[in-house]
C-alpha cells in the first residue's frame, strides 16, 4: 500500500498532460467512470537533459466509497511505458516516411511513363507512316525522326537504369 498525496502526484506530471490527468481522476472520484487509464509524461529531473520525460501509464479504480458515494480509496497501478512510447513514435515516423516514399515513387513512375511514351509514340507513328511516304526524301525525314527518338528513348532508359544502380549502390564512375 502506497499512500501519496495527490498534490505530489500531479506536481510531477508535465504541464501539457496535468489537466487531462486531473480531469480523469475527478471523473473517477465523482463516479462518472468506473475505471481510468491515462498515459502522461513525468519530468526526469535527475537526467542531464531536462527535456527528457518518462512516460507513465496509470490505471485506477475506486476501491471503496463512503455512505455518500465519496471515494475513500483508489486502487491502481503505475507503469513506466517510455520504451513503448518511443517505439510507437518511431513506427509513426517510419509510416510517414514510407507514405512519402510511396507518393514520390508514384510521381516518378507517372513522369517516367510519360517521358518514355513520348519518343515511343514518335517511333511507332513515323514507322507506320514510312509505308505511306510519297517520296524518298519524305522517307528519309521519317527515318531521321525515328532515329532521333530511338536515341532519346535509349538515353532515357539508360538514365533510369543508372538511377536504379545509384539507389542500389552499384554504380561505378569512370
Amino acid at each position: 500500500l502506497i499512500i501519496v498525496p495527490t498534490s505530489a502526484c500531479f506536481a510531477k506530471i508535465c504541464d501539457e498532460d496535468r489537466e487531462r490527468v486531473r480531469d480523469a481522476f475527478e471523473r473517477l472520484a465523482n463516479g462518472e467512470t468506473q475505471k481510468m487509464r491515462e498515459e502522461y509524461r513525468v519530468g526526469r529531473q535527475w537526467l542531464p537533459s531536462p527535456q527528457q520525460n518518462e512516460w507513465v501509464e496509470v490505471r485506477a479504480a475506486v476501491d471503496e466509497r463512503d455512505a455518500n458515494g465519496k471515494p475513500l480509496s483508489l486502487i491502481g497501478t503505475s507503469m513506466t511505458v517510455t520504451q513503448r512510447k518511443e517505439m510507437e513514435e518511431a513506427l509513426v515516423q517510419a509510416k510517414v516516411k514510407a507514405e512519402e516514399a510511396n507518393t514520390l515513387k508514384s510521381s516518378f513512375l507517372a513522369n517516367i511513363s510519360h517521358e518514355i511514351r513520348t519518343p515511343l509514340n514518335a517511333i511507332v507513328g513515323f514507322a507506320k507512316l514510312m509505308g505511306e511516304a510519297a517520296t524518298e526524301e519524305e522517307k528519309q525525314q521519317f527515318i531521321d525522326i525515328i532515329d532521333t527518338n530511338s536515341s532519346l528513348l535509349l538515353q532515357l532508359i539508360g538514365d533510369i537504369l543508372d538511377i536504379s544502380k545509384i539507389e542500389a549502390g552499384t554504380l561505378e564512375f569512370h
